[in-house]
């Protein structure tokens, strides 16, 4: 996992969305970076129970009124 990297990513998401109007939701809020339970074995794809910590964020910042 290169932290760096990820980060530039996150930058130029973040920067997308604002660009566009659209919420960024920050994934690190609840996916621990150091924690490999949260990734898959191999990939930088996240596990099945990162997805599902995703998935239930942006479930919430959805339902948000």
């Amino acid at each position: 996992f290169d932290y760096k990297l990820s980060n530039g990513y996150k930058k130029l998401l973040e920067e997308s969305a604002f660009k566009n109007g659209v919420k960024f939701i920050n994934g690190l809020t609840v996916i621990n970076p150091n924690d490999q339970k949260n990734y898959a074995p191999s990939g930088p794809h996240l596990s099945i129970e990162g997805y599902k910590k995703i998935s239930r964020l942006i479930s919430k910042e959805i339902n948000k009124k």
